[in-house]
């Protein structure tokens, strides 16, 4: 299948995996996963994809290890705090990212969550815990009001409810897809400011070079037989 065949989020995803040596397509298994496995190997992407983006950013190879020994979600010294005081990453990814560790914590160091599966979990939820579910994990509506495939349109907070894993994969493809976009952005830009000082230098070079010995005009390059004065 070529990229024209999946849509512009899964496009993305498709191309961080490959440069994290992930298969393509792993994201989208995710959903396949029981919802515990779902949620650990969720946040080894999203942490593998965060370092990712502040190596890449930075421009500094050898921080690589630093960056991927970082917490994910440390308060005060971790890899989302550091996207945040480089302007990397918007207030709903980084809350998405911290709330999916804190979940990913509790899973992991409980024996007692190894059958987590999220419709129990959420649908236990009075109405003000299922708002702020929402406001956590929510990374990918525009609105309130979230359009379904059968043309019908329901509540955002009602379809994180009835559908928390999915909801959750949404945002998390969705927030995966931002960081490759950040990413591509400040090295597109970081190329450009490169090609400029590299004209930039040649130009002085041949000026200098110029003002040391006269070169030939154009015309006289271009007609042989006219001698430069």
């Amino acid at each position: 299948m070529s990229e024209e065949d999946y849509g512009p989020v899964a496009v993305e995803v498709r191309r961080l995996e490959q440069e994290l040596g992930i298969t393509p397509g792993f994201m989208e298994s995710l959903l396949r996963e029981s919802d515990w496995s779902f949620v650990i190997k969720t946040h080894a992407v999203l942490e593998a994809a965060v370092a990712h983006l502040l190596t890449m950013v930075v421009g500094e190879p050898r921080l690589k290890p630093f960056f991927a020994r970082l917490e994910l979600s440390g308060a005060n010294l971790g890899k989302v705090a550091v996207a945040k005081l480089l302007d990397l990453l918007e207030d709903r990814d980084r809350r998405f990212i911290r709330s999916f560790s804190e979940l990913r914590n509790d899973l992991v160091h409980d024996v007692r969550f190894v059958d987590f599966t999220f419709s129990p979990h959420v649908k236990a939820m009075d109405a003000p815990q299922l708002r702020s579910f929402r406001n956590k994990f929510d990374t990918w509506s525009v609105g309130d009001i979230h359009e379904l495939d059968d043309g019908r349109s329901i509540p955002v907070v009602d379809f994180f409810r009835d559908n928390p894993k999915l909801a959750t994969w949404y945002s998390a493809m969705s927030t995966v897809a931002i960081i490759y976009g950040v990413k591509k952005t400040h090295l597109d830009i970081r190329r450009e400011v490169e090609e400029v000082k590299k004209w930039s230098g040649f130009r002085e070079f041949a000026e200098k070079l110029s003002a040391l010995s006269p070169l030939p005009s154009i015309d006289t390059l271009d007609n042989p037989e006219q001698k430069p004065e």
